[in-house]
């Protein structure tokens, strides 16, 4: 079931629900976000330790350059809400430092 929203042109690939964002423990991320799709849950891992939510000597430079650099990435899927891509840009290095209001943010943004 796959369709393509014309509003956000999002990809929803099958319905997705962001059940939580937590820290990572192991696989040498800093987070993980767990999706519930049709029933199963999906574990993503993304980010590192050095991003805008947790690294207080992060700077909007610093901000500004992320996503200078991540907007010309060719293999980066910012259309679909469960890639490591997406969960980084949005939550990691969204417009908020509160990790709380980006997850909100993301979670309007996506739809899930």
């Amino acid at each position: 079931m796959a369709f393509l929203s014309n509003a956000k042109n999002i990809i929803h690939a099958m319905p997705l629900k962001l059940k939580s964002v937590k820290r990572e423990t192991k696989g040498g991320k800093e987070y993980v976000a767990i999706f519930d799709t049709e029933g199963k849950e999906k574990k993503v891992r993304f980010g590192t330790k050095s991003n805008w939510v947790n690294n207080p000597q992060k700077t909007k430079a610093d901000w500004d350059a992320y996503h200078a650099r991540h907007s010309r990435v060719a293999g980066a899927n910012y259309r679909r809400a469960d890639t490591p891509a997406s969960l980084s840009r949005y939550i990691l290095w969204g417009k908020s430092r509160s990790l709380s209001a980006n997850v909100s943010a993301y979670k309007r943004k996506y739809g899930v």
